[in-house]
């Protein structure tokens, strides 16, 4: 007898993860196709990364507290990833993401206090963010 606690079988339904990566897809490439802003092609590369590890994690061993814990450390390395290298190609990465975190603050701020946001840096986060959950 086997007095070990077996563990639970992880399946695969082939069929379901090709139709969500082609969902995922045509949804990254319908908001592409919309032109609302500069730069939204980095959703597209964030959506396809963000599934590919999501699909990665639930089929992996980890638990689910390591798993989320590792989404969310590559989420946060890919959307900063991202977003710095809409920079120049010269300049730092210090530079860089002093100069995110500057304007997301002038941007929400200006959200907050009811004032136009004309910078899409608050725009392409939140996009990047819901393609990635």
């Amino acid at each position: 007898m086997n007095s070990q606690p077996s563990e639970p079988t992880r399946w695969w339904d082939l069929s379901a993860a090709v139709i969500l990566i082609i969902a995922n897809f045509l949804a990254a490439m319908r908001l592409i196709a919309t032109d609302w802003t500069d730069e939204l092609s980095m959703v597209q590369l964030i959506s396809f990364t963000g599934l590919a590890l999501g699909l990665a994690l639930g089929q992996s061993r980890f638990h689910r507290l390591q798993a989320l814990w590792y989404a969310i450390g590559f989420g946060l390395f890919m959307l900063g990833w991202q977003m710095g290298a809409t920079f120049a190609q010269g300049m730092l990465w210090s530079a860089r993401v002093t100069n995110l975190g500057g304007r997301l603050v002038v941007s929400t701020q200006n959200l907050f206090q009811q004032r136009a946001v004309t910078d899409p840096i608050l725009f392409l986060l939140l996009m990047c963010v819901l393609y990635w959950a």
